[in-house]
C-alpha cells in the first residue's frame, strides 16, 4: 500500500476524493487530507506520503508553491496536479518541477484509476529497485568489513563506507574489533573459521 495526501482548499472535494475513489483497491491509502500546501508541509513528516494529490489554485500556499517545495524537501514523492486550469503555463510548471501526473477537473474515476495504477508500477519499480540497490550495498559493505579485519580493505571502500559507520555512532577513531576462533581445536584454525 502506498500512503496518499490529498490537498484541496475545498472540503467537499479532498472529502469526495478521499471517500468517492476505492483507494484500497488502487493500492493506495489514504494518510491525511489538508486544506492547502502549508498543512501538507506542516504533515509531511507525521505521514510520510508517497504521493501528493493537490490542486493548483488554494489559498495560501497553492500547489505550484507546494510542487516546488515538494521537489526541494522531499524529492521521492510524487506529486499529482489536479486543476480546472488547461492554461499552458500550469503545466509548463508541473514539468518543470518534475510533478508525476497532472489531472484537469472536472476528472472522472477512469481518470483517477488509469492515472494511480500507472504512477503505482512506477513506485512498484522504484521500490524493488532500491530493495536491490540496498541488498548489493549490504553485501559489498559486509565484505568490506572482513577485507577491512584482514587489512586488505580498498582505499576507495573504506572512505565510502566509514561515513556509514558514523552515521550509525560509531567512532572508527576508537574502534576496537575481537576475532574470535570458533572451532576449539586449540591453534589449528583456518582464516576461514575466524568470525567478528
Amino acid at each position: 500500500m502506498y500512503r496518499l495526501m490529498i490537498a484541496d482548499d475545498e472540503e467537499n472535494i479532498r472529502n469526495g476524493i478521499a471517500r468517492g475513489i476505492p483507494w484500497q483497491r488502487l493500492g493506495y491509502e489514504v494518510c491525511a487530507l489538508c486544506a492547502d500546501g502549508r498543512e501538507v508541509l506542516q504533515r509531511m513528516e507525521e505521514c510520510r506520503p508517497d504521493v501528493v494529490l493537490s490542486d493548483i489554485r488554494m489559498p495560501g500556499m497553492d500547489g505550484v508553491e507546494l510542487m516546488q517545495r515538494l521537489r526541494q524537501d522531499w524529492p521521492a514523492v510524487k506529486v499529482v496536479i489536479l486543476s480546472g486550469y488547461s492554461d499552458f503555463e500550469y503545466l509548463n510548471m508541473s514539468i518543470k518541477n518534475h510533478v508525476a501526473e497532472y489531472l484537469l477537473k472536472p476528472t472522472d474515476f477512469d481518470e483517477f484509476e488509469e492515472v494511480f495504477c500507472r504512477l503505482k508500477t512506477t513506485l512498484d519499480h522504484e521500490r524493488l529497485r532500491d530493495a536491490e540497490i540496498n541488498e548489493s550495498v549490504r553485501h559489498h559493505f559486509e565484505d568490506w568489513l572482513g577485507a577491512l579485519l584482514l587489512g586488505i580493505a580498498p582505499e576507495k571502500d573504506t572512505r565510502r563506507f566509514l561515513p556509514m559507520l558514523a552515521e550509525e555512532g560509531i567512532d572508527a577513531e576508537n574502534l576496537v574489533a575481537a576475532v574470535f576462533t570458533l572451532d576449539g581445536h586449540g591453534g589449528d584454525e583456518t582464516g576461514d573459521r575466524l568470525a567478528l
